[in-house]
Parts: structure tokens; C-alpha cells; sequence
């Protein structure tokens, strides 16, 4: 269905699915990043290690930006959003594992890569699905799931850390729910 604007947009499974997805993502990515340093230090990680790795994560993500948008020009739109689906979802079976330390430098790479090139790939599904002319207002509707999913990931995983005293409920769900 292409070139649909938004209220046509908004009566099809293409508008809703990727907009449920972005809710899981955004629940699972904001939460694990106002969580992880917590989440390392409360393993017994130093703050400063822990700090670090987070760190690393986000300047991965920032160069992932640009090396996946440069990528992502030279394959089909399809393959690029699998490829980073694939790579969220590596890096979700790796937040199982930590804060095993032979395992958290992959999850960094996994995770700082993919979650930053979801930016790239977001569009790119959009304009699959709708086209390029209403790209702007589908975009901007789609990216609203920022706000509850990115509010109730943080309090998720405080809530769950302050009756358990533990990220055990949290991160796991976090893991289950990314990708959808």
C-alpha cells in the first residue's frame, strides 16, 4: 500500500506492528540504559568499568549510525532490517548471560550497534511499507511509542529492583521482549 498518508496509515497492520515493535524496543533499550551501570555495579563490577562498558555502547551505537546507514544503502531494505533485528536479537540472548564478563564485551558490541542503527532501519520500514511521500507524518506517529515504552522500561526494571533487590525480573524480560 503505497504513499498512503496517516489516517489511512493508521487502519493497517503496517502502521501497528512496526509501532508495537518500537514500544518493546524502546521499553527494553531505555530501561537497560538507565539500568545497566546499576546492573553491572550490583554484580560487583567497579563504577568505573561499569561506566566504561556503558560508554563503549554508545560510541559504538553513534558509529553505528553512520557505518549501517552506509551499509544499508548498498542492500535491500529488507536485509538491512533484518540484519539489525538479527543483531537485537544476538544482543538479547547475551543479556541472559550477563554479567558474565566473558560474554559482556560482546553484548556492548551487539548492543551499542544494533539499538543506535534501529534509527536507520526504522525509516527504511516505513517507506517499505507506505512509501516516501507520507514518510514524515507516519514516522513521526510510528516514533510516539517512544513515550510509553521508553517511561515504563526505567520504572519497569526500578520497580522490580526495589522489591527484589535484584535485576532478575527485569532483564529478562527485557531480553524477551527485544525484538518482538
Amino acid at each position: 500500500a503505497y504513499d498512503l498518508d496517516l489516517p489511512p496509515a493508521l487502519r493497517t497492520r503496517s502502521f501497528w506492528i512496526p509501532s508495537l515493535s518500537l514500544f518493546s524496543f524502546f521499553f527494553y533499550f531505555v530501561g537497560l540504559l538507565e539500568h545497566l551501570v546499576l546492573f553491572l555495579t550490583d554484580g560487583g563490577m567497579p563504577l568505573v568499568e561499569a561506566t566504561g562498558h556503558l560508554s563503549n555502547a554508545v560510541a559504538l551505537g553513534i558509529a553505528s549510525k553512520i557505518g549501517f546507514g552506509l551499509l544499508a544503502d548498498r542492500m535491500p531494505p529488507r536485509a538491512a532490517m533484518l540484519l539489525d533485528y538479527g543483531l537485537l536479537a544476538l544482543s538479547s540472548l547475551l543479556l541472559f548471560a550477563l554479567p558474565d564478563p566473558r560474554l559482556l564485551w560482546p553484548f556492548v558490541a551487539t548492543w551499542g550497534i544494533a539499538t543506535a542503527a534501529r534509527d536507520v532501519v526504522t525509516p527504511l520500514m516505513i517507506v517499505e511499507c507506505f512509501g516516501l511521500r507520507h514518510l514524515a507524518p507516519i514516522y513521526g506517529a510510528v516514533m510516539l511509542a517512544l513515550f510509553p515504552g521508553g517511561g515504563l522500561g526505567p520504572v519497569f526494571a526500578a520497580t522490580m529492583h526495589r522489591r527484589t533487590r535484584r535485576y532478575a525480573g527485569a532483564f529478562p524480560l527485557f531480553a524477551v521482549l527485544d525484538p518482538p
